[in-house]
């Protein structure tokens, strides 16, 4: 039974045992249990959902002179893999940077760089049905979440279960987002000598992006917005 003085979705009776309630956690067809009224282990959270985090960053750089010009090249590479599951981050970047001196009067210098950034299923933060932390904090705490996980692995549904918001895991697998960030950032300059107390520079530079959101909900999302299917895209 569920207890008469609370709402098992958030409070109601200890979790000791000393009393059972209703079990529905389990499959379509199934019939209903009884379950004592326990908390879930301590470390259900981390050992089930959260993975380790892993980043690996390669850069390189290559430069080379004379006694009047200087040229460098560099190249990074950054990869990120984040504590929840599927949230990656790939970063690519070069930067070209020339020097050189003209005549005995002028001189330039420039420099161009490039980013792009590519991160896929950042996880949603905040107040919000499509956070999956959010979702793992206010779930009760005799709810079993490795039956919750094994329920979305079989079924691929995010069925709501007494104590549950929105099953983390079809969050993070189905609820796709994507968004890729090209930037580009150069500087020139020229400067002409007078004398050894007069000079005169000019300086031109440009910093430019472009930023490409996308966002996918599945037919059978939650939400009557989202259930037919939904995609959203912003420049």
């Amino acid at each position: 039974y569920y207890p008469e003085w609370g709402n098992v979705d958030s409070w109601g009776g200890p979790l000791d045992g000393s009393i059972s309630i209703i079990d529905v956690f389990h499959f379509d067809g199934e019939p209903d249990g009884i379950m004592p009224l326990v908390a879930q282990p301590a470390s259900n959270v981390k050992d089930l959902f959260y993975q380790n985090g892993f980043s690996n960053i390669n850069n390189i750089a290559i430069s080379g002179q004379n006694e009047k010009s200087s040229v460098r090249f560099s190249l990074g590479n950054t990869l990120l893999n984040g504590v929840i599951p599927n949230d990656k981050v790939k970063k690519l970047n070069f930067t070209l940077r020339a020097t050189s001196q003209i005549t005995e009067k002028l001189s330039v210098d420039g420099r161009i760089s490039y980013n792009r950034t590519e991160g896929s299923q950042r996880p949603i933060t905040g107040y919000s049905d499509n956070n999956p932390v959010w979702n793992l904090a206010i779930m009760a705490r005799f709810t079993p979440l490795d039956f919750i996980k094994e329920y979305y692995e079989k079924t691929k549904s995010f069925a709501r279960f007494p104590g549950e918001n929105y099953n983390p895991w079809y969050i993070v697998n189905e609820l796709k987002n994507n968004d890729t960030r090209d930037r580009f950032i150069g500087y020139m300059s020229a400067t002409f000598s007078f004398n050894d107390w007069l000079s005169l520079t000019a300086k031109t530079s440009m910093d430019t992006y472009t930023n490409v959101r996308k966002n996918t909900w599945p037919v059978g999302a939650r939400g009557s917005d989202n259930s037919r299917g939904r995609i959203q895209q912003s420049i």
